[in-house]
């Protein structure tokens, strides 16, 4: 079961997030090429649950929502070089880059909204009102998240 997806136009591909087995997956636009490029382990060494994707096609880098790991993890975007970007206090979800101004949002289970600079520093919770449960996050238009 899909729960994540997030287009590359520059390089030509799409990833999603392959529930059932804790993975990241990529093909190429028209679908072919499909094939697993990341494993999440989730806190424990048990299976991780990708709950947020995003690419940045101009420095080669996938972001992934790791929910059960609660943590941020960057790799490149064929899935080598993973690493924790960032360790959340919550279980992160929902998760948007704002390239322009080199930013990246991420919701957690339950009212907040978080953000940080691509590398993982200055994360800041932006949002921790009573909003119920936020489980994804768009941009819309120039540094506008919804």
């Amino acid at each position: 079961m899909m729960r994540a997806i997030t287009v590359d136009e520059v390089h030509g591909f799409v990833y999603w997030s392959d529930l059932a087995g804790g993975k990241v997956r990529r093909a190429t636009l028209d679908s072919s090429n499909q094939r697993d490029i990341y494993n999440v382990t989730g806190g424990g060494g048990g299976v991780g649950f990708v709950d947020g994707l995003g690419v940045n096609p101009e420095e080669d880098k996938l972001y992934i929502s790791d929910y059960i790991g609660r943590k941020i993890v960057v790799t490149s975007l064929d899935g080598s070089g993973g690493r924790t970007l960032i360790t959340c206090t919550g279980y992160p979800r929902g998760l948007v880059l704002d390239l322009s101004k080199r930013l990246l949002f991420y919701s957690t289970l339950g009212p907040s909204v978080y953000k940080a600079s691509l590398d993982g520093t200055e994360v800041t919770e932006m949002v921790s009102t009573l909003l119920g449960f936020i489980y994804g996050l768009a941009m819309n238009g120039p540094s506008r998240i919804c």
